[in-house]
């Protein structure tokens, strides 16, 4: 367990951020953080104790050109990043790479550094793979957002730093956003709301879910280990999915749900099946990681959330 460090955070208003506050609040009790993020308020919406936490500061700027004149870390997580209908390809490259850049100019800077954890993403392995991902396979990212991790872990390798990468797939829990073009949240939100349940390919898609609980609980386990420096891990649930599977278990999952699965396109015999699941392996051999969730418990402790919130939108 982490304690009586000196933590530098980036990302901390985020999912990532939101739910180790939430799932682990012993990290602000025993240990002294520098928060980074362009809108702390984002965060302390959530969680106005923060602000008068006294172990807590907060550094509001853009990653790109942060300056910090302490250099006292022993613990550096940077998960910053910035996607979605608001951000352009290029912001969300660009943010990526040259705040990771910046970021590991700082860390230099620190002598007692003993590590930078680096979220990374299941992304730079590609889209549409027909098999599992595995950490020795070729990195093929079509996208900004998985261009700029592969190009931050290759900075990250080749810095000098002690670097560990988490390659982080597919989450559910607290504060996952609902109406975004995961289908998971929107599956989640079409109960929540009562509406029918609409599969917007043909299904056959195969994911995985981890709640975010346990995605705490590794990324945690990764920052206190003794890992070697420059290695790569998966992280997420290995409990493969189809995506019409995963509507019938949300559509269960559901207090009377009593809408209709609706599935827009018909399979063609003969399509390979687009896959995006981990092999988490090499994680659960070399750190004993903890056995994840249940889909199911995870869509339920979802659903829970946000019925008790009431921010499903």
């Amino acid at each position: 367990m982490l304690e009586g460090k000196k933590i530098l955070m980036t990302g901390c208003s985020g999912f990532f951020g939101k739910n180790i506050f939430y799932h682990a609040p012993y990290l602000a009790e025993r240990n002294k953080i520098t928060l980074l993020s362009r809108n702390p308020e984002k965060l302390l919406s959530f969680f106005p104790h923060l602000g008068k936490n006294k172990n807590l500061s907060f550094l509001s700027c853009d990653i790109r050109n942060f300056s910090c004149k302490e250099y006292d870390y022993d613990l550096i997580i940077h998960g910053a990043a910035s996607f979605g209908r608001d951000v352009t390809e290029r912001d969300t490259y660009d943010i990526i790479r040259k705040g990771t850049e910046n970021i590991l100019s700082f860390a230099k800077k620190n002598p007692r550094l003993e590590k930078l954890l680096f979220v990374s993403s299941g992304a730079v392995y590609g889209r549409r793979l027909t098999e599992i991902q595995s950490e020795d396979m070729p990195l093929n990212p079509c996208e900004p957002y998985g261009m700029g991790k592969k190009e931050a872990e290759e900075m990250c390798i080749l810095s000098g730093v002690p670097c560990v990468i988490a390659r982080c797939f597919a989450f559910a829990g607290e504060f996952m956003e609902l109406n975004t073009h995961f289908a998971i949240g929107n599956f989640i939100s079409d109960v929540l709301h009562g509406r029918d349940i609409v599969i917007k390919g043909d299904g056959t898609a195969v994911r995985s879910f981890m709640y975010s609980g346990d995605l705490v609980k590794v990324l945690l386990l990764l920052a206190e280990s003794k890992t070697a420096s420059g290695r790569i891990y998966n992280v997420g649930s290995d409990e493969a999915v189809s995506i019409g599977e995963l509507a019938e278990i949300t559509a269960q999952c559901g207090e009377d749900f009593s809408g209709k699965i609706i599935t827009e396109k018909k399979y063609v015999p003969g399509t390979a099946i687009d896959i995006y699941v981990p092999d988490i392996s090499r994680i659960r051999l070399e750190l004993n990681t903890p056995s994840s969730l249940s889909l199911e418990e995870t869509v339920r402790r979802t659903m829970e959330f946000f019925r008790s919130t009431e921010t499903y939108g």
